[in-house]
Protein backbone atom coordinates (compact mmCIF):
# COMPACT_ATOMS: atom_id res chain seq x y z
CA UNK A 1 0.00 0.00 0.00
CA UNK A 2 2.88 2.32 0.82
CA UNK A 3 4.85 1.48 -2.44
CA UNK A 4 1.30 2.41 -4.33
CA UNK A 5 0.94 5.72 -2.05
CA UNK A 6 4.20 6.73 -2.78
CA UNK A 7 3.30 6.37 -6.58
CA UNK A 8 0.38 8.17 -6.39
CA UNK A 9 2.32 10.90 -4.95
CA UNK A 10 5.35 10.63 -7.13
CA UNK A 11 2.13 11.18 -10.06
CA UNK A 12 0.94 14.13 -9.31
CA UNK A 13 4.21 15.87 -8.44
CA UNK A 14 5.79 14.93 -11.53
CA UNK A 15 2.05 15.94 -12.99
CA UNK A 16 2.17 19.32 -10.87
CA UNK A 17 5.52 20.10 -12.54
CA UNK A 18 4.46 19.35 -15.82
CA UNK A 19 1.76 21.30 -15.49
CA UNK A 20 3.74 24.84 -14.40
CA UNK A 21 6.14 23.98 -17.82
CA UNK A 22 3.09 24.41 -19.83
CA UNK A 23 2.11 27.19 -17.94
CA UNK A 24 5.22 29.01 -18.10
CA UNK A 25 5.53 27.84 -22.27
CA UNK A 26 1.24 29.31 -22.16
CA UNK A 27 2.80 32.43 -20.94
CA UNK A 28 5.47 32.93 -23.32
CA UNK A 29 2.84 31.71 -26.39
CA UNK A 30 0.81 34.47 -25.44
CA UNK A 31 3.48 36.84 -25.47
CA UNK A 32 4.22 35.77 -28.87
CA UNK A 33 0.70 36.28 -30.14
CA UNK A 34 0.91 39.79 -28.13
CA UNK A 35 3.76 40.68 -29.94
CA UNK A 36 2.67 39.27 -33.44
CA UNK A 37 -0.66 41.44 -33.44
CA UNK A 38 0.83 44.37 -31.39
CA UNK A 39 3.10 44.88 -34.19
CA UNK A 40 0.93 44.33 -37.36
CA UNK A 41 -1.72 46.70 -35.33
CA UNK A 42 0.80 49.63 -35.20
CA UNK A 43 2.31 48.53 -38.44
CA UNK A 44 -1.19 49.22 -40.02
CA UNK A 45 -1.36 52.38 -38.33
CA UNK A 46 1.91 53.72 -39.32
CA UNK A 47 0.99 52.75 -43.25
CA UNK A 48 -1.97 54.58 -43.28
CA UNK A 49 -0.41 57.58 -41.43
CA UNK A 50 2.46 57.79 -43.59
CA UNK A 51 0.51 57.19 -46.84
CA UNK A 52 -2.08 59.64 -45.80
CA UNK A 53 0.58 61.99 -45.68
CA UNK A 54 2.69 61.10 -48.61
CA UNK A 55 -0.85 61.87 -50.61
CA UNK A 56 -1.55 64.76 -48.73
CA UNK A 57 2.02 66.15 -49.66
CA UNK A 58 1.38 65.03 -53.56
CA UNK A 59 -1.87 66.93 -53.90
CA UNK A 60 -0.25 69.79 -52.21
CA UNK A 61 2.33 69.57 -54.37
CA UNK A 62 0.70 69.41 -57.60
CA UNK A 63 -2.18 71.71 -56.64
CA UNK A 64 0.55 74.44 -56.06
CA UNK A 65 2.30 73.50 -59.60
CA UNK A 66 -1.46 73.93 -61.00
CA UNK A 67 -1.81 77.10 -59.69
CA UNK A 68 1.27 78.19 -60.62
CA UNK A 69 1.38 77.28 -64.32
CA UNK A 70 -2.16 78.61 -64.91
CA UNK A 71 -0.64 81.96 -63.49
CA UNK A 72 2.15 82.03 -65.84
CA UNK A 73 -1.24 81.22 -68.43
CA UNK A 74 -2.91 84.23 -67.55
CA UNK A 75 0.22 86.51 -67.37
CA UNK A 76 0.71 85.44 -70.91
CA UNK A 77 -2.65 86.00 -72.46
CA UNK A 78 -3.06 89.55 -70.19
CA UNK A 79 0.28 90.67 -72.09
CA UNK A 80 -0.50 89.29 -75.29
CA UNK A 81 -4.25 90.92 -75.24
CA UNK A 82 -3.30 94.80 -74.37
CA UNK A 83 -1.62 95.50 -77.59
CA UNK A 84 -4.04 94.07 -79.56
CA UNK A 85 -6.91 95.35 -77.52
CA UNK A 86 -4.99 98.96 -78.20
CA UNK A 87 -4.75 98.26 -81.96
CA UNK A 88 -9.08 96.98 -82.08
CA UNK A 89 -9.59 100.06 -80.39
CA UNK A 90 -8.09 101.90 -83.11
CA UNK A 91 -9.49 99.64 -86.06
CA UNK A 92 -13.04 100.41 -84.31
CA UNK A 93 -12.59 104.17 -84.11
CA UNK A 94 -11.28 104.25 -87.95
CA UNK A 95 -14.32 102.26 -89.41
CA UNK A 96 -16.60 104.65 -87.04
CA UNK A 97 -15.18 107.97 -88.92
CA UNK A 98 -15.07 106.31 -91.82
CA UNK A 99 -19.01 105.48 -91.52
CA UNK A 100 -19.55 108.38 -90.56
CA UNK A 101 -18.20 110.07 -93.43
CA UNK A 102 -19.92 107.95 -95.90
CA UNK A 103 -23.31 109.17 -94.78
CA UNK A 104 -22.61 112.62 -95.01
CA UNK A 105 -21.14 112.64 -98.39
CA UNK A 106 -24.58 110.39 -99.58
CA UNK A 107 -26.42 113.18 -97.60
CA UNK A 108 -25.19 115.57 -99.71
CA UNK A 109 -25.43 113.95 -102.81
CA UNK A 110 -28.72 113.28 -101.97
CA UNK A 111 -29.45 117.52 -101.49
CA UNK A 112 -29.15 120.24 -103.88
CA UNK A 113 -25.99 119.97 -104.84
CA UNK A 114 -25.48 123.98 -105.62
CA UNK A 115 -26.44 125.37 -102.49
CA UNK A 116 -23.91 122.60 -100.71
CA UNK A 117 -21.34 123.19 -102.94
CA UNK A 118 -19.15 124.28 -100.27
CA UNK A 119 -20.34 121.41 -97.54
CA UNK A 120 -19.10 119.40 -100.60
CA UNK A 121 -15.60 121.13 -100.68
CA UNK A 122 -15.31 120.64 -96.97
CA UNK A 123 -16.37 117.19 -97.32
CA UNK A 124 -13.14 117.01 -99.15
CA UNK A 125 -10.74 118.35 -96.96
CA UNK A 126 -12.25 116.27 -94.03
CA UNK A 127 -11.67 113.27 -95.80
CA UNK A 128 -8.31 114.71 -96.31
CA UNK A 129 -7.67 115.06 -93.01
CA UNK A 130 -8.70 111.49 -91.86
CA UNK A 131 -5.80 110.18 -93.86
CA UNK A 132 -8.18 107.35 -95.49
CA UNK A 133 -5.31 105.75 -97.21
CA UNK A 134 -3.43 105.02 -93.81
CA UNK A 135 -4.12 101.35 -91.69
CA UNK A 136 -3.47 100.49 -88.47
CA UNK A 137 -0.82 97.88 -88.57
CA UNK A 138 -2.45 94.88 -87.46
CA UNK A 139 0.39 92.31 -85.80
CA UNK A 140 1.01 88.88 -87.80
CA UNK A 141 -0.25 85.46 -85.75
CA UNK A 142 3.39 84.46 -85.98
CA UNK A 143 4.56 87.11 -83.38
CA UNK A 144 1.39 86.56 -81.27
CA UNK A 145 1.18 84.54 -78.47
CA UNK A 146 -0.12 81.02 -78.74
CA UNK A 147 -0.03 79.66 -75.30
CA UNK A 148 0.57 75.48 -75.38
CA UNK A 149 1.40 73.43 -72.50
CA UNK A 150 3.99 71.24 -72.05
CA UNK A 151 3.44 68.43 -69.96
CA UNK A 152 5.92 65.57 -70.17
CA UNK A 153 4.06 62.08 -69.88
CA UNK A 154 7.60 60.24 -68.32
CA UNK A 155 6.39 62.25 -64.60
CA UNK A 156 3.35 59.99 -63.76
CA UNK A 157 5.40 57.27 -64.71
CA UNK A 158 8.22 58.66 -62.06
CA UNK A 159 5.35 58.62 -59.75
CA UNK A 160 3.81 55.59 -59.91
CA UNK A 161 6.46 53.93 -60.29
CA UNK A 162 7.98 54.30 -57.32
CA UNK A 163 4.74 54.41 -55.09
CA UNK A 164 4.29 51.05 -57.14
CA UNK A 165 7.03 49.78 -54.90
CA UNK A 166 7.39 52.38 -51.74
CA UNK A 167 7.46 50.48 -48.60
CA UNK A 168 8.34 47.21 -47.29
CA UNK A 169 6.64 45.02 -45.03
CA UNK A 170 9.12 43.18 -42.91
CA UNK A 171 8.12 40.50 -40.50
CA UNK A 172 12.01 40.21 -38.16
CA UNK A 173 14.55 42.53 -38.30
CA UNK A 174 17.42 41.60 -40.66
CA UNK A 175 19.35 40.88 -37.45
CA UNK A 176 18.79 39.08 -34.33
CA UNK A 177 20.24 38.53 -31.06
CA UNK A 178 20.95 34.90 -30.74
CA UNK A 179 22.15 34.52 -27.33
CA UNK A 180 22.91 36.12 -23.99
CA UNK A 181 25.41 35.05 -21.36
CA UNK A 182 26.15 35.98 -18.07
CA UNK A 183 29.40 37.09 -17.23
CA UNK A 184 31.31 38.93 -14.49
CA UNK A 185 29.78 42.28 -13.82
CA UNK A 186 28.03 41.88 -17.82
CA UNK A 187 26.38 39.90 -20.10
CA UNK A 188 28.15 38.38 -23.43
CA UNK A 189 25.51 39.48 -26.26
CA UNK A 190 25.97 37.39 -29.91
CA UNK A 191 23.81 37.96 -32.84
CA UNK A 192 23.83 36.74 -36.38
CA UNK A 193 21.54 38.11 -39.67
CA UNK A 194 18.48 36.66 -41.51
CA UNK A 195 19.31 36.38 -44.39
CA UNK A 196 15.89 36.82 -46.66
CA UNK A 197 15.15 39.94 -44.60
CA UNK A 198 18.36 42.60 -45.77
CA UNK A 199 18.46 43.07 -49.47
CA UNK A 200 22.24 44.52 -49.01
CA UNK A 201 24.91 42.58 -47.36
CA UNK A 202 25.47 43.57 -44.23
CA UNK A 203 28.94 45.40 -42.65
CA UNK A 204 28.28 46.76 -39.54
CA UNK A 205 25.72 46.08 -36.63
CA UNK A 206 24.80 48.63 -33.85
CA UNK A 207 24.35 47.27 -30.09
CA UNK A 208 22.41 49.07 -27.92
CA UNK A 209 20.92 48.62 -24.52
CA UNK A 210 19.05 50.51 -21.79
CA UNK A 211 18.24 49.89 -17.72
CA UNK A 212 15.53 48.37 -17.48
CA UNK A 213 12.83 45.57 -18.69
CA UNK A 214 10.77 46.38 -22.10
CA UNK A 215 9.96 44.50 -25.25
CA UNK A 216 8.85 47.50 -27.63
CA UNK A 217 11.07 50.21 -29.27
CA UNK A 218 9.25 52.89 -29.05
CA UNK A 219 8.78 53.29 -25.57
CA UNK A 220 10.15 57.00 -25.01
CA UNK A 221 10.33 55.63 -20.98
CA UNK A 222 14.07 54.29 -22.25
CA UNK A 223 16.96 55.75 -23.09
CA UNK A 224 19.09 53.38 -25.35
CA UNK A 225 23.06 53.06 -24.98
CA UNK A 226 24.90 52.58 -28.07
CA UNK A 227 27.89 50.15 -27.02
CA UNK A 228 29.29 48.25 -29.77
CA UNK A 229 29.37 49.29 -33.24
CA UNK A 230 30.88 47.64 -36.03
CA UNK A 231 31.64 44.37 -37.89
CA UNK A 232 31.79 42.32 -34.13
CA UNK A 233 29.45 39.31 -34.03
CA UNK A 234 29.54 39.47 -30.08
CA UNK A 235 30.19 41.55 -27.49
CA UNK A 236 30.97 41.98 -24.01
CA UNK A 237 28.59 44.27 -21.88
CA UNK A 238 30.43 45.24 -18.76
CA UNK A 239 29.54 46.95 -15.48
CA UNK A 240 25.88 46.13 -14.99
CA UNK A 241 24.27 45.88 -12.10
CA UNK A 242 24.11 42.70 -10.14
CA UNK A 243 20.18 41.36 -10.99
CA UNK A 244 18.90 44.51 -12.53
CA UNK A 245 17.24 43.68 -15.84
CA UNK A 246 19.04 45.25 -19.40
CA UNK A 247 17.13 45.11 -22.60
CA UNK A 248 19.28 44.94 -25.39
CA UNK A 249 18.44 45.41 -29.25
CA UNK A 250 20.74 45.38 -32.55
CA UNK A 251 20.23 47.21 -36.28
CA UNK A 252 22.68 46.87 -38.56
CA UNK A 253 23.20 48.66 -42.33
CA UNK A 254 24.72 47.44 -46.08
CA UNK A 255 28.06 49.06 -46.95
CA UNK A 256 26.73 51.67 -49.12
CA UNK A 257 23.69 52.64 -46.91
CA UNK A 258 23.71 55.26 -44.70
CA UNK A 259 20.28 54.41 -42.71
CA UNK A 260 20.45 52.04 -40.02
CA UNK A 261 18.17 49.18 -40.10
CA UNK A 262 14.90 48.65 -38.11
CA UNK A 263 15.85 47.25 -34.96
CA UNK A 264 15.39 43.60 -33.17
CA UNK A 265 12.77 43.50 -30.62
CA UNK A 266 14.58 44.15 -27.54
CA UNK A 267 15.96 40.75 -25.09
CA UNK A 268 15.45 40.95 -21.46
CA UNK A 269 18.18 40.09 -19.61
CA UNK A 270 21.10 40.05 -16.59
CA UNK A 271 24.05 38.97 -14.62
CA UNK A 272 24.26 37.18 -11.71
CA UNK A 273 27.62 37.34 -11.39
CA UNK A 274 29.67 39.28 -9.01
CA UNK A 275 32.03 41.64 -11.09
CA UNK A 276 35.76 40.62 -10.96
CA UNK A 277 37.08 41.50 -7.74
CA UNK A 278 40.82 41.79 -6.23
CA UNK A 279 41.31 40.38 -2.74
CA UNK A 280 41.35 42.73 -0.15
CA UNK A 281 43.11 40.38 2.27
CA UNK A 282 46.40 41.09 1.13
CA UNK A 283 47.70 44.56 2.91
CA UNK A 284 50.36 45.16 0.24
CA UNK A 285 47.77 46.26 -1.91
CA UNK A 286 45.25 48.90 -1.28
CA UNK A 287 41.75 48.17 -3.32
CA UNK A 288 38.74 50.64 -4.61
CA UNK A 289 35.39 50.18 -3.28
CA UNK A 290 34.04 48.19 -5.92
CA UNK A 291 37.17 45.71 -5.91
CA UNK A 292 37.98 46.50 -9.79
CA UNK A 293 41.46 48.00 -9.18
CA UNK A 294 44.40 47.77 -7.05
CA UNK A 295 46.92 49.75 -6.27
CA UNK A 296 50.29 48.99 -4.73
CA UNK A 297 50.92 50.58 -1.27
CA UNK A 298 54.50 49.33 0.28
CA UNK A 299 57.75 47.85 -1.15
CA UNK A 300 57.85 46.18 1.69
CA UNK A 301 56.37 43.06 0.12
CA UNK A 302 56.78 41.09 -3.28
CA UNK A 303 53.60 38.56 -2.00
CA UNK A 304 51.10 38.11 -4.74
CA UNK A 305 48.12 39.89 -5.20
CA UNK A 306 45.15 37.26 -6.14
CA UNK A 307 41.52 37.53 -7.27
CA UNK A 308 38.15 37.59 -4.34
CA UNK A 309 38.33 33.48 -5.31
CA UNK A 310 38.26 31.42 -8.37
CA UNK A 311 36.24 33.97 -10.25
CA UNK A 312 38.01 33.44 -13.92
CA UNK A 313 36.40 30.67 -15.98
CA UNK A 314 37.49 28.99 -18.28
CA UNK A 315 36.18 29.95 -21.77
CA UNK A 316 36.00 33.38 -21.34
CA UNK A 317 38.09 37.03 -21.51
CA UNK A 318 39.49 39.06 -19.51
CA UNK A 319 40.69 42.26 -19.16
CA UNK A 320 43.70 44.45 -17.09
CA UNK A 321 44.26 47.49 -17.74
CA UNK A 322 47.69 49.44 -15.86
CA UNK A 323 46.63 52.94 -14.77
CA UNK A 324 49.40 53.72 -13.25
CA UNK A 325 53.31 51.91 -13.31
CA UNK A 326 56.25 52.33 -10.49
CA UNK A 327 59.75 51.03 -10.55
CA UNK A 328 59.54 48.02 -12.60
CA UNK A 329 61.14 44.41 -11.25
CA UNK A 330 61.83 41.27 -13.35
CA UNK A 331 58.93 39.59 -11.42
CA UNK A 332 56.85 42.09 -11.81
CA UNK A 333 53.64 41.55 -13.97
CA UNK A 334 49.88 39.93 -13.97
CA UNK A 335 49.00 36.07 -14.91
CA UNK A 336 46.12 33.46 -14.08
CA UNK A 337 46.89 30.51 -11.32
CA UNK A 338 45.44 27.46 -10.43
CA UNK A 339 45.62 28.20 -6.56
CA UNK A 340 45.73 31.37 -4.48
CA UNK A 341 48.60 29.98 -1.39
CA UNK A 342 50.96 32.53 -0.84
CA UNK A 343 53.59 33.31 -3.13
CA UNK A 344 56.24 36.22 -3.91
CA UNK A 345 56.38 35.07 -8.01
CA UNK A 346 53.98 34.20 -10.50
CA UNK A 347 57.05 32.04 -12.29
CA UNK A 348 55.76 28.96 -10.83
CA UNK A 349 53.99 25.44 -12.34
CA UNK A 350 50.19 26.32 -12.58
CA UNK A 351 50.65 29.78 -13.17
CA UNK A 352 50.34 31.62 -16.94
CA UNK A 353 52.00 35.09 -16.09
CA UNK A 354 53.24 38.21 -18.23
CA UNK A 355 55.97 40.30 -16.92
CA UNK A 356 56.66 43.63 -17.14
CA UNK A 357 58.94 43.17 -19.58
CA UNK A 358 56.82 40.97 -22.02
CA UNK A 359 58.37 37.57 -21.45
CA UNK A 360 55.42 34.85 -21.17
CA UNK A 361 55.93 32.24 -18.46
CA UNK A 362 53.88 29.40 -18.39
CA UNK A 363 54.19 26.50 -15.73
CA UNK A 364 57.37 28.82 -14.13
CA UNK A 365 58.79 28.15 -17.92
CA UNK A 366 59.91 31.21 -20.26
CA UNK A 367 58.23 30.93 -24.07
CA UNK A 368 60.40 32.07 -26.77
CA UNK A 369 57.45 34.64 -28.08
CA UNK A 370 57.86 37.90 -26.74
CA UNK A 371 55.08 40.69 -26.21
CA UNK A 372 55.54 44.71 -25.51
CA UNK A 373 56.40 45.80 -21.99
CA UNK A 374 53.78 46.38 -19.64
CA UNK A 375 53.62 50.49 -19.10
CA UNK A 376 51.26 52.79 -18.16
CA UNK A 377 47.79 52.66 -20.08
CA UNK A 378 48.99 48.84 -21.41
CA UNK A 379 45.77 46.70 -22.06
CA UNK A 380 46.15 43.12 -21.51
CA UNK A 381 43.74 40.67 -22.72
CA UNK A 382 43.66 36.65 -21.41
CA UNK A 383 41.55 34.47 -23.42
CA UNK A 384 41.32 30.69 -22.63
CA UNK A 385 39.50 27.55 -23.77
CA UNK A 386 39.39 24.33 -22.47
CA UNK A 387 40.60 21.77 -24.29
CA UNK A 388 40.39 18.79 -22.32
CA UNK A 389 40.55 18.35 -18.61
CA UNK A 390 44.94 18.53 -18.32
CA UNK A 391 45.17 21.24 -21.15
CA UNK A 392 43.76 24.86 -21.75
CA UNK A 393 44.59 27.09 -24.52
CA UNK A 394 45.69 30.49 -23.62
CA UNK A 395 45.85 33.40 -25.52
CA UNK A 396 47.53 36.84 -24.34
CA UNK A 397 47.03 40.04 -26.37
CA UNK A 398 48.94 43.24 -25.38
CA UNK A 399 48.96 46.36 -27.73
CA UNK A 400 48.83 44.87 -31.11
CA UNK A 401 50.54 41.83 -30.77
CA UNK A 402 48.63 38.11 -29.02
CA UNK A 403 50.21 34.59 -28.30
CA UNK A 404 48.60 31.41 -28.32
CA UNK A 405 49.87 28.66 -26.86
CA UNK A 406 48.55 25.26 -24.47
CA UNK A 407 48.81 25.13 -21.36
CA UNK A 408 49.24 21.83 -19.42
CA UNK A 409 47.61 21.17 -15.55
CA UNK A 410 48.18 18.26 -13.70
CA UNK A 411 44.95 16.49 -13.68
CA UNK A 412 44.50 16.70 -9.96
CA UNK A 413 44.78 20.37 -9.82
CA UNK A 414 42.35 20.91 -12.10
CA UNK A 415 39.70 18.63 -11.72
CA UNK A 416 39.67 20.15 -8.49
CA UNK A 417 38.53 23.43 -9.78
CA UNK A 418 35.07 21.94 -11.61
CA UNK A 419 31.89 23.72 -10.70
CA UNK A 420 28.52 23.09 -11.90
CA UNK A 421 27.10 26.23 -13.08
CA UNK A 422 24.24 28.07 -15.42
CA UNK A 423 24.83 30.70 -18.63
CA UNK A 424 23.21 32.09 -20.72
CA UNK A 425 20.65 34.03 -18.63
CA UNK A 426 17.93 35.19 -20.89
CA UNK A 427 18.47 33.39 -23.87
CA UNK A 428 19.78 30.12 -23.82
CA UNK A 429 21.13 27.96 -20.36
CA UNK A 430 24.04 25.47 -20.52
CA UNK A 431 24.49 23.54 -17.37
CA UNK A 432 28.22 22.43 -17.72
CA UNK A 433 30.88 22.34 -15.60
CA UNK A 434 33.15 25.14 -15.94
CA UNK A 435 37.37 25.35 -14.57
CA UNK A 436 37.69 28.20 -12.90
CA UNK A 437 40.43 30.23 -12.17
CA UNK A 438 42.52 32.89 -10.04
CA UNK A 439 44.19 35.91 -11.14
CA UNK A 440 46.50 37.93 -10.34
CA UNK A 441 49.50 40.55 -10.39
CA UNK A 442 52.87 40.74 -8.69
CA UNK A 443 54.47 43.72 -8.21
CA UNK A 444 57.50 44.86 -6.13
CA UNK A 445 57.24 49.24 -5.83
CA UNK A 446 54.57 51.31 -5.08
CA UNK A 447 52.46 53.40 -7.09
CA UNK A 448 51.68 50.24 -9.46
CA UNK A 449 47.66 50.36 -10.40
CA UNK A 450 45.63 47.92 -11.98
CA UNK A 451 42.40 47.48 -12.72
CA UNK A 452 40.07 44.36 -13.99
CA UNK A 453 37.14 44.23 -16.45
Amino acid sequence: MEEALNSVIDTIDHAHHHRLQLEDSLQLLNEAKGQVGTSASNSREQLKNHFASLKSAIVTALDSRLALLLSQVNKIESDATQPLAACDDLIQAGILKAKGLMDEGKSLLESDHEANRVNMLDLKIKADRMALSSIPEVPDVSVVACISVDIPNSLKDHLVLPISSHGKVISRAPVQITEIEERPGGVLVRWGEIEEEHDQEVSEFKLQFCSGSTRSNDDKKFTWTTVCEGQYTGFVVRHLQLLNPYSFRLCCRGEEEKKWSRCSVPVVAMTSIPHYQWSDANDSYMTNSEGTTATKATAESHEVLYSKGAAYTCGHSIVFKVVETGSIHEDDGIGLCISNEIQNTLKIPGSLFLSSAGAVYVNGEKMKTRLPAISANSVIMFETEQIEHKKIRATIESGEKSVTFDWKLERELIENQFTDRSVGFGMTVHDSKTTNLYFAMCVLCENWKVSIE
